[in-house]
C-alpha cells in the first residue's frame, strides 16, 4: 500500500532537512517554485557545492563574455550516481535546461546514494538498476520508511506540509575555511601510499553498476536535447591528470579537465576534499570561458 499510494515530492525533499545542510528542500524549492529558468545545471557531490560559485560564474560570462545562462549548483553531499539520476529526473520535469554539467572524480564510486530511495519515484526504487547492486534490499526499507512517515504525519497525526519556501538562486555553499598545512600534507601523504591495484575485470565489474546510471543520465538527456558535459573535479594530493574512464566519458559527452595548478595550491582548500571559496573563485573564470564556448558552438 504504501507504494501504492502516491509520495508528496516537497515532502520527501523535506524529510531530508537535516542532511547535507538542508540542501534537498532547497533543490527542491529551486526546481519546483522558483520561477527562474535554469539553463545550465550542475551535478555532484559535496564536491561540486563548495567549487561551483555559480554567481561568480555567471558574473564573469555577463562582463567578459555578454552572455547571462541562469546556473544552479545542483550538487548533493556524498556520491552515487542514482541520485544524480533522479535529481536529473526531477529536474527535467520542470525546467528547459540546455546543459548538465556532471562531476566526475578518478574513479567511480560503485555503491547506490544513502537518499536515493528518499527521494526517488517508486518506479525507480521498484525497478532500479540489478546488476551488482547490493543495496536493493536497504534501498526499498528506507523507500518504505519515508512513505510510512509521510503517511503518519498526514493522515495519522493530521500535520501541517506547507513548508517555508526557500528563494536563495544559487546552491554553492562558499567554505571559507584554510585548511592548515599540517592536514594537507598529511592527507597528501595518504594518498601518495602505495595501494593494491585491483585486476581489471574487478575494475569492470565494480563499474558496471554506476555505468548503468550514467547511461541512463545520458540517455535522458540525449532524449530532452540537453548537452551533457563530464567536469573532473580534483582531491587534494590526487595525482591523476585526468579520470581513469576517460574514454569512457568522451563516448557519452564532452569533459573538461580543469587547470591542475587551482587543485595544487593549499590555500585553496577548506579540507582535502573541498575547494574554499578562494578555490572556487579561480574556477569560476575558467569555467565560465568553457561555458561561454559552448554557448557559442
Amino acid at each position: 500500500m504504501l507504494f501504492v499510494l502516491p509520495l508528496d515530492r516537497q515532502f520527501a525533499y523535506h524529510f531530508l532537512e537535516n542532511d547535507c545542510y538542508g540542501h534537498a528542500s532547497w533543490i527542491h524549492d529551486r526546481i519546483h517554485l522558483n520561477e527562474n529558468e535554469i539553463d545550465i545545471a550542475f551535478l555532484g557531490t559535496s564536491a561540486t557545492i563548495q567549487a561551483i560559485y555559480e554567481e561568480a560564474i555567471e558574473n564573469v560570462l555577463d562582463s567578459t563574455y555578454g552572455q547571462t545562462p541562469r546556473l544552479a549548483n545542483l550538487g548533493y553531499c556524498r556520491p552515487g550516481r542514482n541520485l544524480h539520476y533522479i535529481l536529473l529526473e526531477e529536474l527535467l520535469s520542470e525546467k528547459k535546461v540546455n546543459t548538465i554539467i556532471l562531476e566526475v572524480r578518478e574513479k567511480e564510486d560503485r555503491y547506490s546514494h544513502p537518499v536515493f530511495p528518499n527521494l526517488a519515484k517508486r518506479e525507480d526504487v521498484l525497478k532500479p538498476v540489478w546488476m551488482f547492486n547490493r543495496d536493493i534490499a536497504s534501498d526499498w526499507v528506507n523507500a518504505l520508511l519515508t512513505r510510512y512517515a509521510y503517511r503518519k504525519q498526514k493522515f495519522l497525526h493530521n500535520l501541517s506540509l506547507e513548508y517555508p519556501v526557500d528563494t536563495l538562486l544559487f546552491g554553492y555553499g562558499a567554505g571559507t575555511r584554510i585548511a592548515p598545512e599540517k592536514e594537507l600534507q598529511e592527507m597528501l601523504e595518504k594518498r601518495r601510499e602505495p595501494k593494491a591495484e585491483l585486476s581489471q575485470w574487478q575494475k569492470d565489474f565494480y563499474a558496471k553498476y554506476p555505468k548503468a546510471y550514467i547511461e541512463k543520465i545520458a540517455d535522458l538527456c540525449e532524449e530532452n536535447e540537453v548537452k551533457l558535459v563530464f567536469l573532473f573535479l580534483h582531491f587534494y594530493g590526487v595525482q591523476a591528470e585526468e579520470p581513469t574512464e576517460l574514454d569512457y566519458y568522451n563516448g557519452l559527452g564532452e569533459i573538461w579537465l580543469p587547470p591542475k595548478a587551482i587543485f595544487e595550491k593549499p590555500s585553496n582548500w577548506m579540507d582535502p576534499d573541498h575547494l574554499n571559496i578562494n578555490g572556487a573563485n579561480e574556477l569560476a573564470p575558467w569555467l565560465a570561458s568553457k561555458i561561454a564556448s559552448m554557448q557559442g558552438e
